[in-house]
């Protein structure tokens, strides 16, 4: 897989629909600290833009961990990316089972699995098969599938049926197949910061599509200011600003993929009923590492506002920014220690 390097044209034509978060270091002027340079990159990468910004005492130096980083990302998606035939991941759903999974595939599996227990089934991967039942009708022009299309694919989706032994990992009903594109981006960001961090720096920030992680402060010393746009284009400017330093943030909503214009049906399904909640246009969580973020984001886009702040509530180190479709905020009441 080659990562495609992208000019300022191609930037903004795919920030305008990848991502819903703009990153202090690169949005707002500030001026550099004596004997610091900011070195930033931007790249395609899982199907969205990948933006690093590090702080560096020399640009070749700072530009060339960059390229690691890259690179490592690069390998970690060729293990998790069900769109590539190759993939171990695709092995997986094609054969139902793998033999001597790497320890990343087990690592982001057994999380997944984790979240699908305290969500009680609202993040499950097995979703694939229903995802790709919509997306196919759509392809098709076909609009949305109809009710019993829907129920003839859930009873392939259980996360309950996915049996880890060792290194091996089973899918146990035959059609079964997972997407871990709710949470190996988090992942993939995560893992980027600790590289990094062990080549030397520990002043980072990495966002791919709405999830990102922020380490240590900017080049002024000070908390990497993140702003959230709106989940709708006809409202300008931003949501809410947040000062972050040593968090992970993820954003996921209804407009990122709409299966309909009114926004009631998108790519964010409930796994248990087949349908999108309609309660909430976007869904904004701070935790302690990107891949907590990126799973959480997207499990309260289906739980919805009430429940969801409950949950949120009972869990240490996480906050939740929920934007409803009338643009009503609900927030967790640990969230203003964020705001900028």
């Amino acid at each position: 897989m080659k990562i495609q390097h992208i000019n300022r044209r191609d930037f903004l034509k795919v920030s305008a629909v990848a991502g819903s978060l703009l990153v202090g270091g690169n949005f707002f002027m500030n001026k550099l600290d004596p004997g610091v340079v900011s070195v930033q990159d931007s790249r395609v990468l899982m199907g969205t833009i990948i933006n690093i910004t590090l702080i560096a005492e020399n640009r070749k130096a700072g530009e060339e961990a960059v390229n690691r980083s890259f690179q490592e990302m690069e390998r970690l998606v060729a293990i998790f990316d069900h769109h590539n035939s190759d993939s171990l991941l695709s092995r997986l759903n094609q054969e139902g089972e793998l033999y001597d999974a790497p320890s990343e595939m087990l690592q982001v599996i057994n999380q997944a699995l984790s979240y699908s227990e305290m969500t009680g089934g609202a993040f499950d991967i097995t979703i694939k098969p229903l995802v790709d039942l919509y997306r196919s009708y759509l392809a098709n022009s076909m609009g949305l599938p109809a009710k019993k299309a829907v129920e003839g694919v859930l009873d392939l989706i259980d996360y309950r049926r996915v049996v880890i032994n060792g290194s091996t990992i089973e899918l146990a009903k035959p059609g079964m197949e997972i997407t871990l594109d709710g949470i190996a981006k988090g992942y993939i960001i995560d893992q980027e910061i600790q590289l990094l961090k062990r080549l030397g720096y520990q002043n980072v920030l990495a966002e791919a599509g709405g999830d990102l992680y922020s380490s240590g402060v900017n080049e002024n010393r000070s908390p990497w200011r993140i702003a959230v746009k709106p989940p709708r284009k006809t409202l300008a400017g931003f949501i809410t600003k947040f000062e972050v330093q040593d968090q992970g943030i993820a954003t996921s909503g209804d407009y990122f993929q709409s299966f309909i214009e009114d926004f009631s049906q998108h790519h964010i399904l409930d796994p248990r009923t087949g349908y999108s909640n309609q309660e909430l246009a976007s869904a904004t969580v701070i935790g302690k590492s990107a891949v907590i973020c990126d799973g959480l984001a997207t499990a309260l886009m289906v739980i919805g506002a009430t429940d969801g702040i409950n949950l949120v509530e009972g869990l240490p180190g996480v906050e939740a920014y929920l934007v409803r479709k009338n643009m009503e905020i609900i927030q967790t009441t640990g969230m203003h220690k964020y705001s900028a």
